[in-house]
């Protein structure tokens, strides 16, 4: 069964499900929770944040446990600062901006901005600054004719840790988009020496090794490692319904998480039971482990809701319904239904989450939580700093910049934005980039420094930010 099937089935399935959910009461049953040293020992433990951010109005306890764990209010107060920022919109094209040289040319020397914008009637890949590889004719119709959703998402051109070799899926959207256009392929890039190797006639979601010198990828429900020195693919593990976005590697290289789907047979014109599996496959013999099963919503999902622990001890799944995190040991930690987990924050103890009450940071050893923003939801944007220090989200046309270190205190950002809708930390963690999702409006950067904002192209769809490719005597 095709992948797009799957997807029907589970729609079908969630309908009927969310349905009976608002006819009837339902209840998550608590467990106790395990007085260990170990991050997760808690077996089906409920994290349940509410309430309002107020100086009259504590959080209350609400956590579903026994014994019962407080959500608490913050140690200090939640602190604030406006900005008004200086927004510098230049009257040339992106490669003569008249923003002036001491924001852009910090900038240029950390990060390159990897977007599209229509040409000639279709989509390329073009960079800023301009990479050189780039500007060939290989590239010149990467996209086809229209637009797709997935560009700047889980198809987005990814880096390896180096920063030295790019995978480019090439998507032909007027055709079969996933399964097997003609002029579709996905190409590893060596942005140094220029060379371009297709690994495969599709695209796909190809995911680097923490050592870089391997991918993975998902093609006809099998999980293949490819050595990115070599032709050849290995083949780890084949499973009916694995799924194809969903794989991350552990942060020590030597697993696999992958995600498979299950439909069983539908009996007296019953709705299929459809399963969801999370399975840890090993990176070198294939040999996997099954952890818990759950259903998944069939909304639109990104990669990043399935996260390793930096540990590697536990995989946060925000697919599932309601989101999970698993630990390796089988236990599991259940977010309340409606929470939505972004991951982890500066170490495995620091979770975020956020729901219609406003966004949380909970401390998984003992529950305890705080709310550092209870604005209306949901965020239009959001991503962590590569050091995981600092959180960065949006509401609308205003960007927040939270210390995950230091109290969770918040600078607030007014953008020339419509909405931000994209939104990216430079490797440095000393730049964000942004757009609002549409082609024909600019890319934009900000300074965390001093809070200035600058056009960076001039009109451009933002598909990714990466950290310019140096030379071996740089690194």
């Amino acid at each position: 069964m095709s992948r797009l099937t799957r997807i029907a089935f589970n729609s079908i399935f969630a309908i009927v499900t969310l349905l009976f959910a608002a006819c009837t009461s339902f209840s998550t049953p608590s467990s106790e929770v395990a007085e260990s040293d170990s991050l997760l020992t808690q077996t089906a433990t409920t994290i349940k944040p509410t309430g309002t951010l107020t100086d009259s109005t504590p959080l209350a306890d609400q956590v579903d446990a026994t014994p019962t764990a407080s959500i608490i209010s913050p140690s200090s107060p939640l602190v604030v600062t406006e900005t008004e920022t200086q927004t510098l919109t230049p009257t040339a094209t992106q490669v003569e901006l008249e923003t002036p040289p001491d924001f852009i040319n910090p900038l240029s020397q950390e990060a390159v901005v990897l977007y599209t914008k229509p040409v000639d009637g279709v989509y390329p890949l073009l960079s800023w600054p301009l990479i050189p590889v780039l500007d060939t004719p290989e590239f010149a119709n990467v996209y086809g004719s229209r637009i797709g959703n997935w560009y700047g998402g889980d198809l987005a051109p990814q880096l390896s840790p180096s920063g030295q070799y790019l995978v480019l899926p090439k998507v032909d959207w007027q055709k079969d988009e996933l399964a097997s256009p003609d002029d579709s392929a996905t190409w590893i890039i060596d942005l140094l020496s220029g060379s371009i190797q297709e690994i495969e006639q599709r695209p796909l979601l190809a995911v680097w090794s923490p050592s870089e010198d391997k991918l993975a990828f998902v093609k006809d429900d099998t999980l293949y490692v490819k050595d990115a020195a070599e032709q050849a693919s290995i083949l780890l593990l084949t499973q009916p319904g694995l799924e194809n976005l969903f794989l991350e590697w552990s942060p020590n290289g030597q697993q696999v998480a992958v995600i498979s789907t299950e439909i069983g047979e539908s009996i007296g014109g019953a709705y299929p039971p459809i399963t969801n599996t999370l399975r840890i496959v090993d990176a070198g013999n294939g040999v996997h482990q099954s952890l818990q099963n759950f259903f998944i919503v069939p909304i639109e999902h990104e990669r990043r809701e399935f996260q390793w622990s930096k540990d590697g001890t536990a995989v946060f799944v925000g697919l599932a319904w309601p989101n999970r995190i698993y630990s390796l040991a089988g236990d599991q930690i259940s977010l309340e239904e409606g929470d939505k987990g972004l991951g982890w924050g500066y170490d495995e103890s620091q979770f975020i989450l956020v729901n219609e009450n406003g966004l949380f940071v909970v401390d998984l050893q003992n529950q305890q939580t705080e709310q550092i923003d209870d604005a209306a939801l949901p965020l239009t944007a959001w991503v962590i700093s590569e050091d995981r220090r600092y959180l960065a989200y949006a509401h609308n046309r205003r960007i927040y910049i939270v210390d995950l270190t230091n109290e969770f205190q918040r600078v607030a950002i007014s953008t020339p934005a419509n909405v931000v809708s994209s939104l990216h930390w430079t490797d440095t963690g000393n730049f964000l980039i942004f757009d609002d999702g549409n082609w024909n409006t600019p890319i934009w950067g900000i300074s965390v420094e001093d809070k200035q904002i600058g056009v960076l192209v001039e009109i451009g769809l933002l598909l990714n930010v990466i950290k310019p490719p140096m030379l071996p005597s740089e690194n």
